[in-house]
C-alpha cells in the first residue's frame, strides 16, 4: 500500500486570530502517494481546507495533523508541498496601463525570470536549465520566455504560475481553482498535464500526488481518484470517487442554483430600482464605434482593421482564446492603452482624440470589474470598497462613512444608496466592516461587482466578473444585468454559464481576423 503523505485524524483547526474552529466537525482524511484529490466546496471553505493540508492553521491536538511519509524522509512539509492559489490579490500589483509601457518598472521581469524565481535562495535545489526549458515548453511558454510578465494575458499568467510552482519539483501539488480564467483549450491542456504527472517515467520530475479545489458546479476531471465534499463549513463526504459522492456534489449544485434562481429576480428588481431610479434607455444610438482600428507594439500586430459598432443598451460578449487581445480591446475602451487616443475609436459619436476628452471623463461613465482591478484593489472595508465606485466626497480610495456637518445632499443620497444596496445581500451586509482581503474570493467578486454598478454606469465592463463566484451568486448577478438592465454591457468570459445573456458578440482570432455577429439562443 502507498504511504500516507498528509494525515488528519479527528482534527480540529482554528486560525491564529480566532479561537473558533474553522470547520464544524473534526476531520479524518489521509492523502496517499499517487492519489489525485478534489476538494469540492462553496465559498472560502474549500480554500481553508486546502490551507489545512498545506500546514496552515493550528491543529488541535497538534498530533492530529501529520505528514508520515514526508517526515520519514526528513523533508519539511513546506519543502515538499506547493500550494498554488490563484487569488488575484497574490499576483504582482501593477496598473493595467503598465502592460503597454515601453519602459518597465523594476518589479516587472521576464517570464523566464519569474519561473526561475522559485529557485532563489533554495540551498538544496540546483538550477537545472534543461528542466526549466522543459517546464516552459510543457506549459507553452517557451515562445513567451523573454516577454515581460505584465504583458501576458490573464490565461498566460496563470500558466506561468503553474510553471513557477513546478520548477521546485514538489512531491505534492495543491491548486485552488486550477481552470478558472482559462479558455477551453488551455483548461484542457492543464488538465492533461495534471493527469499525466503520475505516469511511469515522470517520477522525480512531476509531483505524483495532486489536490485541486473545485466549486460544486465545476466538472470533475476524469483523472480524480478521491473526493472531499464540503457543505457550508462542514465536511459531508470523503472517499474514493464513486457515484454516491458525485450525486452529493450534484445535489449541492442543484440547491445553489435553485436558491439563486428564486432569490435572483426579486433581488434584481430591487437593485435596479436602487441603481437606476430613473431609467431613460437610449437604444439605437451609437455608443462605441471601432473603425478599422490597428494596434501594434514592439513589432507585434494585435489588431488590424478591427471594426464594429455598439449601440446604447446592447449587451456584447467579447470572445477569444487567451492572448488574442481581449484585454487590449477593453484597455482601448477604458483609455488605459497609450494608443487609445490615436486609434479610430468614437464614443457617443465623438472621436477619441487628445484634448477632446479626458481619461477621468471617460471612466466617470464606466463601471468596471476585472482581474487587474482585483489584483491592485486596496484592503478597505466592504462598505468603503463599494463606495469607491461613486464620485462622492472622497480622497483617492478613502471614503467617509459618517456625514460631516454641511455634507452635500448628493453625498447623503449616495451614502444611503450604498446602504440600500448592501441590504439586498444580507450575508455581505453583516460583513460590511470586514476587510476586503479577509473575504472569500466569491464575496470579493461580489463586492467588485456592486462597486461597478453603484454609479449607474452608461457602460458596464464585466471582465471575468463571475469566474470565481459561487453558483447561487452567479445566478443572482446574472438576473441583475439581465433584460431589465437599461444600458450597455461588455462582458468577457470563457464559460457560458458565467456570462450574462448577450445579444451580440465580437470574437478575436488574431491580427486582422475577427468575427462579429448575433448570439444565437
Amino acid at each position: 500500500m502507498s504511504k500516507s503523505l498528509i494525515k488528519l485524524t479527528s482534527a480540529i483547526f482554528r486560525s491564529f486570530a480566532n479561537q473558533s474552529p474553522i470547520f464544524e466537525t473534526p476531520i479524518n482524511l489521509s492523502v496517499r502517494e499517487g492519489e489525485k484529490w478534489a476538494v469540492v466546496g462553496k465559498g472560502i471553505s474549500k480554500t481553508l481546507l486546502l490551507g489545512v493540508l498545506n500546514n496552515q492553521y493550528i491543529s488541535i491536538p497538534p498530533i492530529s495533523r501529520t505528514y508520515p511519509a514526508l517526515t520519514d524522509n526528513s523533508v519539511l512539509p513546506s519543502q515538499a508541498i506547493k500550494f498554488l492559489n490563484f487569488n488575484q490579490r497574490s499576483l504582482p500589483k501593477v496598473h493595467l496601463s503598465a502592460r503597454y509601457e515601453f519602459f518597465k518598472e523594476d518589479l516587472d521581469q521576464t517570464v523566464t525570470n519569474f519561473v526561475e524565481s522559485q529557485l532563489v535562495n533554495v540551498g538544496n535545489i540546483k538550477k537545472d536549465e534543461n528542466f526549466i526549458n522543459y517546464v516552459l515548453k510543457t506549459f507553452k511558454l517557451d515562445k513567451l520566455s523573454d516577454n515581460w510578465l505584465m504583458g501576458l494575458s490573464n490565461g498566460q499568467l496563470r500558466r506561468a504560475r503553474f510553471a513557477q510552482a513546478l520548477v521546485k519539483r514538489p512531491q505534492v501539488l495543491i491548486v485552488d481553482d486550477p481552470f478558472l480564467g482559462l479558455d477551453p483549450e488551455a483548461a484542457t491542456m492543464i488538465s492533461n498535464i495534471l493527469r499525466e504527472m503520475s505516469n511511469t517515467g515522470n517520477k522525480g520530475r512531476w509531483p505524483e500526488t495532486i489536490v485541486v479545489g473545485l466549486r460544486p458546479q465545476d466538472e470533475l476531471p476524469c483523472w480524480i481518484t478521491h473526493v472531499v465534499v464540503l457543505e457550508g463549513n462542514k465536511v459531508v463526504a470523503v472517499g474514493p470517487k464513486e457515484q454516491r459522492l458525485l450525486e452529493k456534489i450534484s445535489q449541492i449544485e442543484t440547491r445553489e442554483k435553485q436558491f439563486g434562481s428564486q432569490e435572483g429576480a426579486q433581488v434584481a428588481q430591487k437593485v435596479i430600482e436602487i441603481v437606476w431610479p430613473k431609467i431613460t434607455p437610449t437604444k439605437e444610438k451609437s455608443h462605441i464605434k471601432f473603425d478599422r482600428v490597428a494596434i501594434a507594439y514592439r513589432g507585434k500586430q494585435i489588431f488590424r482593421d478591427l471594426s464594429f459598432n455598439i449601440n446604447h443598451g446592447e449587451k456584447w460578449h467579447v470572445r477569444g482564446k487567451n492572448g488574442t487581445g481581449k484585454t487590449t480591446l477593453l484597455s482601448l475602451i477604458l483609455a488605459d492603452h497609450p494608443q487609445s487616443w490615436a486609434a479610430s475609436i468614437s464614443m457617443d459619436g465623438i472621436p477619441r482624440k487628445v484634448g477632446s476628452t479626458s481619461y477621468f471623463e471617460i471612466n466617470s461613465k464606466i463601471g468596471l470589474t476585472s482581474p487587474e482591478l482585483h489584483a491592485i484593489f486596496p484592503n478597505l472595508s466592504v462598505w468603503d470598497s463599494i463606495a469607491t465606485g461613486l464620485n462622492i466626497e472622497v480622497s483617492g480610495f478613502t471614503v467617509p462613512k459618517g456625514l460631516k456637518k454641511g455634507a452635500s445632499q448628493k453625498s447623503k443620497m449616495e451614502i444611503n444608496k450604498i446602504n440600500q444596496l448592501l441590504e439586498q445581500f444580507p450575508k455581505l451586509e453583516k460583513q460590511k466592516e470586514a476587510r476586503f482581503g479577509d473575504l472569500g474570493i466569491s464575496d470579493q467578486k461580489l463586492v467588485l461587482f456592486l462597486r461597478a454598478i453603484i454609479k449607474s454606469p452608461q457602460l458596464l465592463v464585466l471582465d471575468e466578473a463571475f469566474s470565481c463566484m459561487d453558483e447561487d451568486m452567479i445566478v443572482i448577478c446574472k438576473h441583475i444585468v439581465g433584460e431589465n438592465w437599461p444600458e450597455t454591457i461588455l462582458c468577457v468570459g470563457h464559460l457560458i454559464d458565467e456570462v450574462p445573456k448577450c445579444e451580440k458578440f465580437v470574437e478575436l482570432i488574431g491580427p486582422g481576423k475577427f468575427n462579429v455577429g448575433k448570439v444565437e439562443d
